[in-house]
């Protein structure tokens, strides 16, 4: 039995499954490939997230689930429902044994890709074919999740870069396998010279990156020239090949700014980017240990000193916000009836869309959270519905538009004068974004506005074109009518694949 249609809403695991029976001295179903749990599938991609022309890497793991070993097993992955083959490997599987391959392929479009994974043996006659769904992104985006719990980190479909705790091997080979970004956690060193502490960072070596928690905190407010500080900039000079996070707690400061500082290119050689710094600064805040009392200040203001200074020091593009859903149980606090805050779904989305609303250039969001108190939330609930926000807010095409982008000319036009109306339309997400709609007013449309013209229809609006990235622009002619004139442009899609984060924009002009 084969299912043929295909869901995108799941990572690597809404699957069609087809079985071929033959003759062979090993039973028909001896091949297995399980890509219906996302929490143990057998066909993954490294990264986490295959870039649009950019190679990666397909691993199909194949279980052999006899007492005899298969010498000639054929692993081939194709475009579904094409002709196009991605390419082939051989592998051998011991008695009651998995072996895995790795097959390269290089994308050429972002989007969802349905993959056709085929594994058979002439020699037995077995021969399995799953069909898989592989999420595609225009450009690299980073979903960072600290957890305590093992089993609740398997609740995880969306998160592409874990922390591995030293001694956890089983977890550290498991998350390797789903191709994430996974670096062992490190803190709290107080090193007497820079070169203590790039030694005692140069242990991560063998795993490719590492990051490093709360180093703003060992000496107040005084950074500049500590051994922590100077040794790390040390470090990532001397390994600008090695991953490197860095958490920062409270609020963001130039000198931890400064650790991310990144020349855009190379003005005498080529247009690569040089590395002069942390590669990604992991920006804690936290509105579950930040409440205002009588909404007398608003949470968000704390976001906004982040994205803030982030921004006034270009490392905007190498920095996400790290967001908290539980409070901290504190028997102190609760003996005066003051409990742990707990942070509700639609405070946490909420918290999200503000992100990318005045931040779209953050490549990704990341979450912290402490299984306490389970009897107060649904914890693996909560686990689950923050990270299918990596998906609709990221992953997924998400249309938006600021008052900003609603421009005309002539900018002070007369009654009567012929005008253009100019509306840039953003694609924030990482895949090109379909079936947009676009319509102007003259005034509200949701009181009585006049459209004016047609509806615009644009088939797609890239996600890796336009500069920024993402940026379409629709025009518009219009006959000035003299007095204040409200211009209001309205965005919606007929694709059930975009998120709609602002959808409505306006622009107050004078006709004389």
């Amino acid at each position: 039995m084969q299912r043929t249609r295909l869901t995108t809403t799941v990572l690597l695991c809404t699957i069609g499954l087809l079985i071929t029976t033959a003759a062979g001295n090993v039973s028909a179903d001896a091949l297995k490939m399980n890509v219906s749990d996302y929490r143990y599938c057998d066909v993954n991609t490294n990264p986490r997230y295959p870039l649009q022309g950019q190679p990666a890497e397909i691993l199909v793991t194949v279980h052999n689930t006899s007492k005899k070993l298969i010498k000639d097993v054929t692993i081939t992955i194709a475009i579904a429902d094409s002709t196009q083959n991605i390419g082939s490997s051989q592998l051998s599987l011991e008695a009651e044994g998995t072996n895995t391959a790795h097959i390269t392929w290089t994308p050429e479009n972002n989007g969802w890709h349905n993959l056709s994974v085929r594994a058979s043996s002439a020699s037995t006659g077995d021969e399995i074919t799953v069909t898989t769904t592989i999420p595609v992104l225009s450009r690299q985006f980073y979903f960072q999740w600290y957890t305590r719990n093992w089993e609740e980190e398997r609740e995880l479909r969306w998160a592409n870069m874990v922390q591995f705790r030293t001694g956890k091997t089983d977890t550290y080979d498991y998350w390797k396998g789903r191709g994430m970004f996974i670096y062992p956690s490190l803190g709290w060193s107080s090193p007497k010279t820079p070169e203590a502490f790039v030694k005692y960072l140069e242990r991560t070596k063998k795993f490719g990156g590492l990051v490093y928690d709360e180093l703003n905190t060992k000496y107040g407010r005084d950074l500049t020239d500590t051994p922590l500080i100077v040794g790390f900039q040390q470090f990532t000079k001397e390994n600008p090949d090695i991953f490197t996070a860095l958490y920062v707690t409270g609020s963001l400061n130039p000198t931890m700014a400064n650790l991310s500082r990144r020349m855009p290119f190379n003005h005498f050689d080529d247009n690569t980017p040089k590395k002069t710094g942390v590669d990604l600064l992991l920006l804690e805040s936290y509105h579950n240990y930040q409440i205002t009392s009588f909404n007398s200040r608003t949470p968000y203001a704390y976001f906004d000193q982040r994205i803030g200074i982030a921004r006034d020091y270009d490392v905007l593009e190498y920095s996400i916000m790290i967001l908290g859903y539980a409070g901290v149980e504190d028997p102190k606090q609760e003996k005066r009836g003051r409990g742990p805050y707990w942070v509700k779904p639609y405070e946490l989305e909420d918290q999200v869309r503000y992100i990318r609303r005045h931040a779209p250039e953050m490549p990704g969001i990341g979450f912290y959270g402490h299984p306490l108190s389970k009897d107060i939330i649904d914890w693996n609930a909560m686990v689950r519905f923050a990270d299918e926000l990596c998906l609709k807010y990221f992953v997924k095409p998400v249309i938006t538009i600021w008052d900003r982008d609603i421009q005309l000319t002539p900018t002070t036009p007369h009654n009567g004068n012929e005008v253009t109306l100019v509306a840039t339309i953003h694609n924030i997400g990482g895949m090109d974004a379909k079936d947009v709609l676009v319509s102007f007013y003259d005034g509200n449309p949701l009181y009585n506005g006049q459209r004016i013209g047609q509806i615009h229809r644009i088939k797609k609006i890239p996600a890796d074109e336009g500069m920024p990235l993402g940026r379409f622009v629709v025009k518009q002619n219009w006959t000035a009518k003299s007095g204040h004139r409200e211009i209001f442009v309205t965005v919606t899609s007929d694709s059930d694949e975009v998120t709609l984060l602002d959808t409505i924009a306006k622009r107050c002009i004078m006709v004389r």
